[in-house]
């Protein structure tokens, strides 16, 4: 849901902005009166519609104001309209004469704050500051405030509300790669229990099997004098075998 604006709060444009801004049509202005000057003393050297040459000047001059009025009255327009507002969460610009454009930049998009000062702004004492957001090419300004007089001051307060609301958004809501940090953290804590419980069963394996394997001795301790009686037989058995018998006497 929009928040609603403070009328208080809108701020306007520098009035020298308004010279800037008409400086290209008055250069354009003075080149358009010094031809059409000469050009009607060239070709009319005495007198045009009952114009005497002395007055060419000013009449080739009320010509070139009346095509310039038109133009001067957008410019007024332009200036009235163009206005900036600083809320809470977002900057908004708006900005258009037949056609009304507003700029909506949340504080939590903007990535960088510019400030640029041609010759013409510089001797004004103006400034135009330009705001870059986050998904925008670079060195292209989504938003764009010209004819800012206090523009130090201007450019610490969007930082200022810039970094506010990070740092609120942080301690409300934390990041989705801090979620997936606790997860993977919990997953291995889960993991190094499961092979802490598997090392202790083979320990316990282990020390089973060792306790077992001392039986072969004393089994073969129980048949040694069995063997060893049984190879006296078969000794005993053996030489007997071998002795001689007694030869008998012939009868």
């Amino acid at each position: 849901m929009p928040q609603a604006i403070d009328e208080m709060k809108i701020r306007h444009l520098d009035k020298r902005i308004k010279v800037v801004w008409s400086l290209g049509a008055l250069s354009v202005a003075f080149v358009l009166w010094l031809m059409l000057t000469i050009v009607l003393s060239l070709a009319f050297p005495e007198e045009f519609m009952g114009i005497d040459s002395e007055f060419y000047p000013f009449f080739c001059l009320a010509i070139v104001l009346i095509g310039l009025a038109p133009y001067m009255v957008w410019i007024e327009l332009r200036f009235q309209n163009y206005t900036y507002y600083m809320g809470p969460t977002e900057l908004i610009i708006r900005r258009g004469v037949l056609r009304i454009e507003r700029v909506v930049m949340p504080f939590e998009k903007i990535q960088n704050v510019n400030v640029s000062r041609p010759i013409l702004e510089r001797a004004l004492g103006l400034a135009i500051i330009k705001i870059e957001t986050a998904g925008t090419n670079p060195n292209e300004a989504e938003g764009v405030i010209p004819g800012v007089a206090n523009y130090k001051d201007v450019v610490d307060e969007i930082l200022t509300c810039v970094a506010a609301v990070k740092a609120s958004s942080h301690q409300t809501a934390p990041p989705k790669e801090e979620e997936k940090k606790s997860e993977e953290k919990l997953n291995m804590g889960a993991l190094l229990t499961e092979l802490e419980s598997l090392r202790n069963e083979v320990k316990t394996l282990k020390d089973h099997v060792k306790t077992e394997k001392p039986e072969k001795p004393e089994k073969q301790e129980m048949l040694a004098p069995l063997l060893e009686t049984e190879g006296e037989r078969y000794k005993k058995s053996s030489e007997k075998e071998l002795k001689p018998g007694k030869k008998g006497k012939k009868t």
